[in-house]
């Protein structure tokens, strides 16, 4: 097997470190500045923010040859993205319930 160059030589590497940092920045700001304890739709972005960090921290990890293959891996990411399913189950039942809220304000107010 060719052993890889290494990673500070690939393309790859900066295009996962930049979305890394865009959506680590968004966690920050979001995560610290924002009342998103206050609603579910507040909640389910941090958690999603938070999953799509884990999953890209694991990957430029995995990059940079920080996390072995086998099963220290394999746990690392059936946990990771164990996660994001969760993030993205918790967004799905906020939109729903939003939803669902929204259509019985509006049936509502409708005139008979």
């Amino acid at each position: 097997m060719t052993p890889l160059p290494p990673f500070y030589t690939l393309p790859t590497f900066y295009q996962y470190l930049a979305t890394w940092a865009v959506f680590t920045a968004c966690l920050l700001f979001y995560g610290l500045r924002s009342p998103w304890r206050t609603s579910s739709v507040g909640k389910a972005m941090v958690t999603l923010y938070g999953s799509l960090v884990a999953i890209l921290t694991l990957v430029l990890l995995i990059l940079v040859g920080l996390i072995p293959e086998g099963q220290p891996r394999d746990l690392l990411r059936t946990l990771t993205l164990g996660g994001m399913t969760l993030a993205g189950a918790v967004q799905l039942a906020a939109i729903l319930r939003l939803q669902r809220r929204d259509r019985k304000t509006h049936s509502d107010t409708k005139e008979p």
